[in-house]
C-alpha cells in the first residue's frame, strides 16, 4: 500500500470465535471507535465481512480489536488514493 493511500479496503475474517462478540478496526494514531466491522454471533464461528478503514499520518496503520475472542486475519483488497 504506497504512502499516499488514504483508506484501505480490508477483508477481517474471525477465526475460532471463543464466544459471541464483535470486531472493530479502526486508524492505529486514534482512540478506539465505539462501532463494529465484524459481528460474531456464537463460539467456533468463522465468519468474514468487508471493511474501509481510514489511513490517518503519521504511521498509516490500523488496528483491530476482538470482543468476544478470536482469531483474526485481515486480507487487504485494494485502497483509495
Amino acid at each position: 500500500i504506497p504512502p499516499t493511500a488514504n483508506a484501505v479496503a480490508l477483508n477481517i475474517t474471525a477465526v475460532a470465535s471463543v464466544g459471541p462478540g464483535f470486531v472493530t478496526g479502526w486508524p492505529s494514531d486514534e482512540d478506539r471507535p465505539l462501532a463494529s466491522n465484524l459481528n460474531v454471533s456464537a463460539p467456533n464461528v468463522n465468519i468474514a465481512n468487508l471493511a474501509v478503514l481510514p489511513l490517518r499520518e503519521p504511521s498509516g496503520r490500523i488496528s483491530l480489536f476482538t470482543f468476544g475472542g478470536a482469531h483474526l486475519l485481515g486480507d487487504t483488497s485494494g485502497y483509495f488514493l
